[in-house]
């Protein structure tokens, strides 16, 4: 990793910001992405609704085995049916995700916070 970009990942980090792994389904933002956060992989998941044609107003949160990340991080895998190895959490709704600006990068920890209230900081 460059001097450089090294800074750029622990300012994004420093600050509140947790960066992206892996997004998939862009419409406007990413459907489904994923992060690493205090030690942990969190899948946020808001699938295209057939019926109503249309995508939801939520996420639904996963927190998946940390031996799927390298898988899920390669551009060319599937991530057909990894909500379902791993465990709900609930749901963000998604006006409280706070995206960075370009919208795939990276999203305010704020929200995972509120998911996982009792999750201590020294374990990032």
């Amino acid at each position: 990793m460059s001097e450089l970009w090294g800074r750029i990942v622990r300012t994004v980090l420093d600050t509140g910001r947790v960066r992206i792994v892996a997004y998939r389904d862009f419409w406007d933002f990413p459907r489904t992405f994923i992060v690493k956060w205090r030690k942990r992989l969190v899948m946020f998941d808001c699938p295209f609704d057939d019926a109503a044609e249309d995508y939801g107003d939520h996420f639904a949160v996963y927190v998946l085995p940390m031996t799927l990340a390298g898988h899920l991080s390669r551009p060319t895998s599937s991530w057909v049916g990894a909500s379902g190895m791993g465990e709900y959490i609930g749901e963000a709704a998604i006006k409280d995700v706070d995206f960075d600006r370009t919208r795939r990068w990276s999203i305010d920890d704020g929200i995972l916070t509120t998911l996982f209230p009792t999750l201590p900081a020294a374990s990032r």
